[in-house]
């Protein structure tokens, strides 16, 4: 608490002087430190209001009879519980606009300088096991730089765009940049993807793509993107908004997919319709894909999210694509090997036996991490050597 000095003002007019009672001036300076306690106080409450009190529970096993280390080790477990699940909180709110629980986990391995204080709330030994349950204060600031940085080394996949739009008495504009894909690739630029307009494989692709032709993508020629957005958007003139008016009624409807490439799925899809008002047509249908943009990029994106989050729990699915002579029993048996010898590697997936075998890998980290994982272990099935990487799918080749 600090307190402050006050002088006695003195002052005088026409002869008369007079100076303020010493108790007056006494109880003028309580007054300012009371008020002055009362602002930090507020001022404190302000500063940790986003530092609230959160659960966590954590177990341990008691290794030779040495429960004080089991206690240590639930604690710690306690603690991350308690930033897994206010990470949880701060994405459900919105927050954080972009995790999954690979970023969960990466967190809560980092987690012990993110509890500023916490509390036993209760201590539970059954068996050989320690059971703790705290509650502690968890800075959300510090949270939210930690969960940015991850977030800068995340590996966004790249989007290669196209969509068909028209306009009603107005040519069929560019499938490859559109206000659709302008739109579009605003939103995802700002969220750190890669936008593709124009791609090699761009010829034999027509719109509407078919699901087979979809499937066919980088059957013969490497492909420079992860997934690919298209659809179509279609403005329609209503007319008058009302009789008299010079205003017209543009009604947009977009209808737009994105299509994994490399797990050949369909990851998002939306479908979103908005009207404009405007006295000129074009411009009406060009504000009202704008106003529709707004809704479906982020339904696009949490479509997205929701489905890396599923991925991520349990590893990421990567292709592996083997070319050149291995037998079925090498097959089977180099699947056993990377299950053993590649560090990240949950499962091992057969999916085409052949001229080009195809794996994949569940993996928990990033495709650059199993690419070098690849390329530092040597298998005694077969010699692999890695020809290239195209996204999420590493081809490789036996010698």
């Amino acid at each position: 608490m600090q307190f402050h000095k006050i002088s006695i003002i003195r002052y005088s007019a026409t002869n008369y002087s007079t100076q303020i009672p010493l108790w007056f001036a006494a109880l003028l300076s309580m007054l300012f430190v009371l008020l002055h306690c009362s602002s930090a106080a507020k001022k404190d409450t302000h500063q940790t209001s986003t530092e609230e009190w959160v659960i966590g529970e954590g177990t341990a096993m008691i290794y030779q009879n040495d429960k004080a280390l089991a206690r240590d080790r639930a604690l710690r477990d306690a603690k991350k519980d308690a930033v897994r699940r206010k990470l949880g909180t701060m994405i459900q709110a919105k927050t954080i606009t972009e995790s999954g629980v690979w970023v969960k986990g990466e967190v809560t391995a980092r987690s012990e300088g993110l509890v500023r204080q916490h509390e036993i709330i209760s201590e539970q030994t059954s068996g050989e096991m320690v059971t703790l349950k705290i509650k502690a204060q968890i800075t959300e600031a510090a949270l939210r730089d930690m969960v940015n940085q991850l977030l800068d080394e995340w590996e966004r996949p790249i989007i290669f765009t196209m969509v068909s739009e028209s306009f009603e008495g107005s040519p069929e504009a560019d499938v490859y940049d559109n206000t659709t894909i302008q739109n579009f690739s605003e939103y995802f630029l700002q969220k750190g993807f890669t936008i593709n307009k124009t791609s090699a494989a761009q010829k034999s692709i027509k719109l509407p793509p078919n699901m087979a032709q979809l499937a066919d993508l980088g059957a013969k020629d490497a492909l420079d993107f992860d997934l690919m957005l298209y659809g179509s958007t279609v403005c329609k003139n209503a007319g008058p908004v009302m009789a008299g008016s010079k205003l017209l009624s543009a009604q947009v409807d977009v209808k737009l997919s994105l299509y994994d490439v490399n797990t050949r799925a369909i990851v998002a899809t939306v479908a979103q319709h908005a009207a404009y008002p405007h006295i000129n047509f074009t411009t009406g249908c060009i504000e009202g894909i704008k106003k529709a943009g707004a809704t479906y990029n982020q339904q696009l994106f949490d479509q997205m999210l929701s489905k890396w989050s599923r991925e991520y729990s349990s590893g990421r699915n990567i292709i592996l694509e083997i070319s050149g002579s291995i037998t079925y029993r090498q097959f089977y048996e180099l699947q056993i090997e990377m299950k053993e010898l590649l560090r990240g590697v949950v499962d091992v997936i057969e999916k085409g036996y052949g001229n080009k075998s195809t794996l994949v890998i569940v993996f928990q980290g990033k495709t650059a991490d199993l690419l070098q994982e690849l390329m530092n272990k040597k298998f005694s099935t077969v010699n692999l050597t890695v020809s290239s990487r195209q996204g999420n799918k590493i081809l490789l080749q036996v010698r």
